[in-house]
């Protein structure tokens, strides 16, 4: 039972994380445990379980639900509290793990989605934007505004024009023979999987950058890709009216890389 005095609940106090579960393994388990720590530490809110717990409530999960491939939701709020925005002195965090079943394996070639640009725009600079907070009101209106304009997700700008993620994944640009991916600075969450892509390009001898974009460089680039836990890479097959009708080269060899990383990760 939650409580309807949480924070979560009145204020969106509170952080999460989602993983895929994969034969019944979190991938790349310790990258989205070192994340939720510093997000929780950068909250101010209590870590009341160790990483090896919270992996037994993933399994105890799985195995309740007889499910071996699923994604995963992590969710800890400040718990409940007296009314206002000040914080109680002595939190008692609320945990939440929700586990949702999926029937398709990783396929052999990446989705492709088509985007529009979002009306909204966030902002640059602001701390609590690489902490995956439970505040996501601009991404749910992004996505709602995509997803009545037939588009799979939305492009998201900050108050300069630069171009950030999606509602849900980072972003990557392709030009010639390297990636270019926008800093965490201009605005947008530090994801897992955009860190795990960085090393695999430099893993394979492709140039990968932080750059801030403009949405015209875009509009030339020749593809562009999104990152995610769930799905690994996306390619970005039209973003508005210019279309990239099949990934680039780069997108097909980073996505390889990364079903051998999630292969070698369930060996292992």
């Amino acid at each position: 039972m939650v409580s309807a005095l949480d924070r979560g609940l009145l204020y969106g106090d509170g952080l999460f994380d989602t993983l895929r579960i994969w034969k019944a393994q979190p991938l790349f388990w310790e990258d989205h445990w070192s994340r939720l720590q510093r997000g929780m530490k950068s909250m101010a809110l209590p870590i009341s379980e160790e990483s090896g717990a919270m992996q037994h409530h993933l399994q105890e999960l799985l195995d309740r639900n007889a499910v071996r491939d699923a994604i995963a939701r992590i969710q800890v709020t400040r718990g409940p509290g007296g009314r206002g925005y000040s914080p109680p002195s002595h939190p008692d965090p609320t945990l939440i793990i929700t586990m949702h079943a999926i029937d398709n394996d990783f396929p052999i070639e990446p989705l492709s989605w088509s985007l529009n640009v979002a009306s909204c725009r966030t902002g640059s600079g602001l701390p609590h934007q690489t902490v995956k907070t439970c505040n996501k009101w601009l991404q749910i209106a992004a996505r709602m505004e995509a997803t009545q304009a037939g588009f799979q997700d939305a492009l998201i700008l900050n108050e300069k024009g630069h171009v950030t993620e999606s509602s849900c994944a980072n972003l990557f640009i392709i030009q010639g023979q390297k990636i270019l991916t926008p800093p965490l600075e201009d605005g947008l969450l530090e994801g897992t999987t955009r860190g795990l892509v960085m090393e695999m390009a430099k893993e394979l001898g492709i140039t990968c950058c932080e750059h801030s974009c403009m949405l015209a460089e875009l509009q030339e680039s020749e593809g562009l890709f999104l990152t995610l836990s769930t799905h690994g890479i996306i390619h970005i097959k039209a973003l508005e009216e210019h279309r990239w009708h099949e990934p680039h080269a780069l997108i097909q060899t980073l996505y390889q890389s990364y079903l051998r990383k999630v292969r070698s990760h369930h060996s292992n």
